[in-house]
C-alpha cells in the first residue's frame, strides 16, 4: 500500500490484518477507503449515471399486492 500525499506517494508498506473497533484510529480506514467510494457513487447518482435501485413493498402482507 502507498498513500498519496501533497509531496507525492509515500514509500510502500504492507497493511496489517485489521484494526480493533475500539482503537482510536479505527475511523481512519473508513475515511480513506470507503468514504471516497461512497462519494463517487453519490456523485454518479446525482448525474443520473450508474444504477437505479427500486423496491416495492406489499401493501397487505396477507394479500401480497404491491
Amino acid at each position: 500500500m502507498s498513500v498519496i500525499t501533497a509531496f507525492g506517494p509515500s514509500p510502500t508498506f504492507i497493511e496489517g490484518d485489521g484494526i480493533d473497533q475500539s482503537d482510536a484510529i479505527s475511523p481512519l480506514p473508513w475515511r480513506i477507503f470507503y468514504d471516497s467510494l461512497l462519494v463517487t457513487i453519490q456523485q454518479a447518482c446525482n448525474q443520473q449515471q450508474g444504477y437505479e435501485m427500486v423496491n416495492t413493498w406489499p401493501l397487505d402482507i396477507q394479500d401480497r399486492s404491491t
